[in-house]
């Protein structure tokens, strides 16, 4: 019978070509056969949980198995096809593209999940035994690796133990083959004390660079001066991203070259000359892992698109998470993938941190309640006079005039008293900007405080006052805010709060003076655009 896209029969399997006809009309099948409920019910029944880092992710189908039976580890993916890497959930941190391209050696998981091509089984199953940095790992590979001379000279060579759970076949699969295979659990001693522990990066020197040498230890350090002579190339550079790529392979090709020359010469020549091969491997490592990570700095610092439209704690918490990325290879895939991530991250932080500020200002005598809001808001149902995260306080407008004690910008004297901390008062006046920036209102200068109690202002190009505000020394600031902005304050926070589910709920709702002519606020605050990000490192200049 003649197979087509579609079978009425089986839903999944239909999904499945569909999907697979994608990926071929896009030259994106990269030997896709889907890991079976019955194989991944197998790995979930030996996983013994922390990270997982799934090569050839595919559309992360662990991770939801996981996540029905409970279990929501912090997941890492290496997925070469852009049509897969855009059905891949916005928390999963991707490692890499193509997994020929990647190193493993620095990226410390506790469980590796992968189901690889056949055709190259024999290549990834020896990286991720030599390179992979796991306690354990689940492999579905054909029955041959048995017999295969490379992988069981790479299982002696780790000094990990292989074992496996079934024998399985695709005969029924959403994807048929004919292919038959064990899933292979690989234990590996991670125990830096035992006798018997291997370090991934030190098999990998020794491989690459042929080599005896010790165990290494960690050294962390910061190279300012070379961030900044990148930053200073960058300046002028078209594509930015492919200068970046092309200054980090210069500086890489350089490495190695260095290194291979020192250690290419003989042990009599590198005693006489006073070089340790034990530092030799240190300075390696270090320079390996910290160019990657300062590489991958600069790309932050570009996203100014992005980042100039959070608050100080909202960038903050998103650099984190980027931070946690510097594990990924640095190469135009992967820079393009991180940021497609920094984009679908920064989203939510967008909306986050913008109730965040009106929960902020929230206090009772701020409000101005809903029209159909009857109930009395009495002093005990807030917690220290503030909205509290368990409160039924809800369904009203912030007032144009604010007056909010929850905003720190004193610091104590040694004199006794306090004055104005400048630094934690440029950040709230930054804050401020970044709000109004992405519900539409640009300012064009911004004062910073510098004695309590007087006027400054935060100003839009036409000169008029976006906000009035003032700091006094008992620890409140003043605001007035414009009235449209307060408007646009009001009706976003309300939509993104389910306060109001459309225009007119504006008009039946709010008191007539903020909601006149606050429909046009409805869904305007900013949002990114996955398919039209604007965002110039993703550009040519």
């Amino acid at each position: 019978m003649e197979q087509t896209l579609f079978d009425l029969d089986n839903p999944p399997r239909a999904n499945t070509r569909r999907l697979v006809a994608e990926l071929k009309e896009n030259n994106q099948d990269f030997e896709f056969y889907p890991t079976t409920p019955e194989m991944l019910e197998i790995v979930c029944q030996h996983f013994k949980g922390g990270s997982i880092l799934d090569i050839g992710c595919g559309t992360a189908r662990l991770k939801q198995f996981l996540k029905e039976k409970g279990k929501e580890p912090e997941y890492f993916g290496i997925e070469k096809s852009e049509i897969l890497l855009n059905q891949l959930p916005a928390d999963v941190y991707i490692l890499g593209t193509d997994f020929n391209n990647c190193t493993l050696i620095d990226k410390k998981v506790h469980t590796i999940f992968c189901n690889p091509p056949y055709s190259e089984f024999e290549n990834w199953t020896n990286r991720i035994i030599r390179e992979g940095n796991f306690y354990e790992a689940f492999l579905i590979i054909p029955e041959r690796w048995k017999d295969n001379a490379a992988i069981q000279e790479s299982l002696k060579a780790a000094t990990v133990t292989a074992l496996s759970l079934v024998s399985l076949d695709f005969l029924n699969a959403e994807r048929q083959a004919r292919a038959k295979i064990n899933i292979v659990k690989l234990s590996k001693n991670r125990n830096e004390w035992s006798e018997k522990y291997i370090d991934p990066f030190n098999l990998w020197f020794e491989t690459t660079f042929k080599t005896n040498t010790d165990k290494i230890k960690n050294e962390w350090e910061y190279d300012d001066e070379q961030r900044e002579k990148i930053k200073n190339q960058l300046v002028s550079a078209p594509n930015k991203i492919e200068a970046l790529v092309n200054l980090y392979n210069e500086e890489m090709n350089r490495l190695y070259g260095s290194f291979k020359a020192i250690c290419a010469l003989d042990a009599e020549t590198l005693k006489d000359i006073g070089v340790d091969t034990l530092k030799v491997r240190e300075s390696l490592k270090y320079k390996i892992e910290h160019t990657k990570i300062l590489y991958w700095h600069i790309v932050f610092n570009y996203l100014d698109e992005i980042t100039t439209r959070l608050t100080y704690d909202a960038r903050d918490e998103l650099f984190k998470k980027f931070d946690r990325l510097n594990q990924v290879d640095f190469n135009e895939s992967n820079i393009r993938s991180v940021v497609i991530w920094v984009l679908k991250n920064a989203s939510s932080l967008f909306d986050d941190q913008l109730v965040k500020l009106y929960k902020t200002f929230t206090q009772p005598d701020n409000i101005i309640k809903y029209k159909s809001n009857q109930r009395v808001f009495k002093r005990d149902e807030w917690y220290n006079n503030h909205f509290d995260r368990d409160s039924t306080v809800s369904h009203y407008c912030l007032s144009y005039r604010i007056i909010c004690d929850r905003l720190y910008f004193r610091s104590s004297t040694w004199r006794g008293g306090y004055e104005i901390d400048r630094g934690k008062a440029q950040t709230i006046v930054d804050d401020l900007c970044a709000i109004a920036y992405n519900l539409g209102f640009v300012s064009a200068s911004k004062d910073i405080p510098e004695s309590f109690g007087e006027k400054y202002y935060i100003l839009m190009p036409d000169g008029e006052p976006l906000i009035e505000f003032k700091f006094y020394q008992n620890g409140n600031t003043h605001l007035k805010l414009n009235k449209e902005f307060a408007k646009a304050l009001n009706v976003e926070v309300a939509r993104l709060l389910g306060w109001i589910r459309n225009k007119s709920d504006i008009k039946d709702e709010f008191p007539d003076e903020m909601a006149d002519g606050a429909e046009k606020y409805f869904g305007k605050s900013f949002a990114i655009s996955l398919n039209n990000p604007n965002i110039k490192l993703l550009t040519s200049n």
